[in-house]
């Protein structure tokens, strides 16, 4: 069997997306908290996002918006620059992203985006 790398989660956004250039090509980053089967219980995905979805996400999503994104995980490894020492971080990279009923509705009124 082959080995298989694809995730898809629904949640609402923690805070605002933060957005950056790396080079020539636009990224978001931002987290989903994703609720569980317990009340209280709530899972934050790390979420990487390139070039065209980044634009979607920063005209359109905001803290509190409602998301589904789809892509692969990926382990982020880094050292950090005071103590040196090696951290690492599970991501989604983006491949797909869905908006919430009223960003859609906000992207219908701005005159969509191309596909």
């Amino acid at each position: 069997m082959a080995n298989l790398n694809s995730c898809s989660f629904s949640g609402r956004l923690a805070r605002d997306p933060e957005m950056r250039e790396a080079g020539e090509k636009t990224v978001a980053q931002f987290s989903i908290g994703v609720s569980g089967y317990k009340k209280d219980e709530t899972t934050w995905i790390d979420c990487v996002a390139w070039e065209k979805a980044a634009a979607v996400i920063s005209q359109y999503v905001s803290k509190r918006s409602f998301v589904v994104v789809s892509g692969r995980m990926k382990q982020r490894t880094w050292e950090d620059k005071e103590t040196g020492a090696k951290r690492s971080k599970l991501e989604l990279i983006v491949n797909d992203l869905d908006l919430g009923p009223k960003q859609q509705e906000e992207r219908k009124s701005r005159g969509g985006w191309d596909d």
